[in-house]
């Protein structure tokens, strides 16, 4: 056993870990109605139940953070080693955090699987439903230590090494995913010659940095202070928003999906993806692009129909020799755009 810290390393960082805790179910919450907006009737069943089933972990868990915290610092205050001994609820909130991140990793291990069909993705994907397996298993062996230790702090050296299993895993997991997405994106970038998928490669490399090294950082910073500060809370303030901060990152990645779907350079890349050649777009612009007039208009008029003036009202910035229909990579091109355009 261990000296207690100061009461304000005890107090101080259950507070700020809770306000933090709903300040990112919020903005999870946010999330998730603009995904049920714009999301809910073109995704797959599958990707649907993952985003509700993180949020309603995330509610429980913010359920359980803040009777934590009202145990501490409302129903234990001033009683002595009051803040040594957490409530029953504390022994839950790294079990969920094991479930929420989990569930994210194993959802961008299925992503790589379906970008890239050779070894190397298979692989990436398999060490990833590895790790991710492996800090779950940590996180519940934590909630099973600290029930042992009675959930006192004076005691945390018993779960020393859960808690290096989880944190551990949980930073290893993040940083594979986070260099696999960007040696597939840095590939795939290489393959393609359409400026318009170059700048969407671009930003989704840029993207899976940035996710990638949030999680990661926060699962290293968790560590660190538990190995430095084990007898005071600084690294249960991460605890609090671990899980939370996975969330997060799984539905803003779907929904990313939606800004880049509205600038003008993605615009004219949907149209190259979906169209191969200059004939099949003429095709499908005459029948269900606004302002353009269809076959049967022409026809009630009785004026010919012509593909030059059918193609007049489309965007300049249609360019339609990046796909020309004599070309012998026009397939490679098509299949590398459409798997870009689902990540």
């Amino acid at each position: 056993m261990s000296e207690p810290a100061p009461q304000i390393l005890l107090a101080g960082p259950l507070f700020v870990g809770v306000i933090l805790k709903w300040a990112l179910l919020g903005a999870l919450v946010i999330q998730i109605y603009d995904y049920q907006a714009y999301f809910r009737r073109t995704d797959r069943t599958a990707i649907r139940i993952l985003v509700h089933f993180v949020g309603a972990v995330e509610i429980v868990q913010a359920v359980l953070v803040s009777h934590t915290t009202w145990s501490h610092l409302v129903e234990n205050w001033g009683k002595p080693n009051g803040l040594l001994t957490a409530a029953w609820s504390g022994t839950y909130i790294p079990i969920l955090n094991g479930i929420a991140a989990g569930s994210v990793q194993g959802f961008f291990a299925w992503r790589i699987w379906l970008f890239e069909s050779k070894s190397v993705g298979r692989l990436s994907s398999a060490l990833i439903v590895l790790t991710a397996t492996i800090q779950l298993a940590g996180a519940i062996w934590v909630a099973v230590e600290f029930t042992h230790a009675s959930r006192n702090i004076a005691r945390i050296d018993l779960i020393e090494s859960a808690a290096e299993t989880w944190l551990a895993g949980s930073f290893v997991c993040d940083v594979i995913i986070t260099v696999s997405m960007v040696l597939i994106l840095v590939s795939a970038r290489r393959k393609t010659q359409s400026s318009n998928t170059l700048s969407l490669l671009n930003k989704l490399i840029i993207s899976t940095i940035e996710t990638g090294a949030i999680t990661a950082f926060l699962a290293l910073i968790q560590l660190v202070l538990y190995k430095v500060h084990p007898n005071n809370y600084l690294h249960v303030a991460i605890e609090f928003i671990l899980g939370q901060v996975y969330s997060n990152v799984l539905v803003a990645a779907l929904n990313g999906r939606r800004h880049r779907d509205t600038g003008q350079d993605t615009a004219a890349f949907h149209t190259t993806i979906k169209f191969r050649n200059e004939t099949e777009l003429n095709r499908i612009a005459q029948v269900d692009l606004p302002g353009v007039e269809a076959d049967g208009a022409n026809g009630a008029t009785g004026g010919p129909t012509s593909s030059s003036n059918s193609t007049s009202c489309l965007p300049r910035d249609v360019v339609f020799s990046k796909f020309p229909e004599d070309s012998p990579h026009d397939a490679r091109h098509h299949d590398l755009d459409s798997k870009v355009h689902s990540v």
